[in-house]
């Protein structure tokens, strides 16, 4: 029995070593670690919801139960509510969001708050790496339904630096699928960028090039698209520009900042128009006096959406 005791003792001492902020129960056990100044900071694995400016109180993290995530919604819905007593009421009439958000799922990067948005202003989507992958059907729902239906102005593809989905694409090994055959949507981006990435010799500078590339790869994916490409023929007719505008960032956890990358998209483009380019806005307006697009009905909401007509 004592062998038993020393043995779980060690363990205990080993794994708190390693798990700072996490609360260890084992037997009886319990980390000194996890202490109330860990709570009421901002850093991992913190209690605390501090850009929400709510507390989630002096509740404990337990693995066997999700209590405290109650007691925080409880706290939030009540603070919101004192701040603005119609928040719920306006928040239950409907979302009209301008912006797309295709992120990581990544627990660092929560789109509404690093952007300093309300929940209602910002349609997102999150998976491993921010891929937009043409067979990945959830992805292509959300892009529909955000840009055929919402009607967003904006498309936000974000990758952050130290992504361990990115990073994966530069490793050789197996991931076991599922993961691996979507890190293989990674493996081929270093394909086509080989050379610029390959003559960066420190491992972590090259990581931090490869999620920039691989964010502008995602627009292209963008670009591609059937609905994506409709929509900005229509109000390229419509109103003189393009839109949903399309828009690479990068976020930095170091830092909490966003940058834009800078490259011009035409120029990359220009060479995949004969393959990719199926609505083509100046040729769809020749020959036509009035609209170019006829509509279409039956559709979600019975709200009217635009073909290409056919010649």
């Amino acid at each position: 029995m004592l062998r038993v005791v020393l043995w779980v003792t060690l363990a205990f001492t080993s794994v708190s070593a390693f798990l700072p902020n996490a609360q260890l129960k084992v037997s009886g056990f319990s980390s000194p670690r996890f202490s109330t100044s860990c709570q009421q900071s901002g850093r991992p694995g913190s209690l605390r919801s501090p850009a929400a400016g709510v507390r989630m109180g002096e509740e404990i993290y337990d693995k066997k139960n999700i209590e405290h995530i109650f007691a925080a919604n409880k706290k939030w819905a009540q603070a919101m509510t004192k701040s603005d007593k119609d928040y719920f009421t306006k928040q239950s009439g409907g979302q009209y969001p301008k912006y797309l958000w295709i992120g990581c799922a990544d627990a660092r990067v929560p789109a509404n708050e690093i952007v300093g948005l309300q929940p209602g202003e910002i349609y997102v989507t999150r998976n491993v790496a921010n891929l937009v992958v043409n067979t990945d059907f959830n992805m292509m729902s959300v892009i529909q339904f955000a840009v055929e239906f919402l009607e967003v102005e904006h498309i936000i593809v974000c990758g952050h630096y130290k992504c361990g989905g990115v990073a994966a694409g530069l490793d050789l090994m197996d991931h076991t699928s599922p993961l691996e055959n979507w890190i293989r949507n990674i493996r081929d981006t270093v394909r086509l960028h080989k050379d610029e990435l390959l003559a960066i010799k420190d491992i972590a500078a090259r990581q931090r090039r490869l999620v920039e590339i691989n964010v502008r790869e995602q627009c292209i994916n963008l670009y591609k698209t059937a609905v994506v490409q409709r929509r900005r023929a229509f109000t390229h007719v419509r109103d003189g520009f393009a839109y949903p505008r399309i828009h690479g960032v990068t976020y930095d956890p170091a830092d909490g900042e966003l940058k834009l990358l800078q490259w011009n998209a035409q120029e990359t483009l220009g060479p995949l128009q004969p393959v990719y380019t199926i609505y083509d806005p100046v040729k769809d307006m020749e020959g036509y006096d009035g609209e170019p697009y006829e509509k279409r009905s039956g559709t979600l909401f019975n709200k009217p959406l635009y073909n290409r007509r056919p010649l």
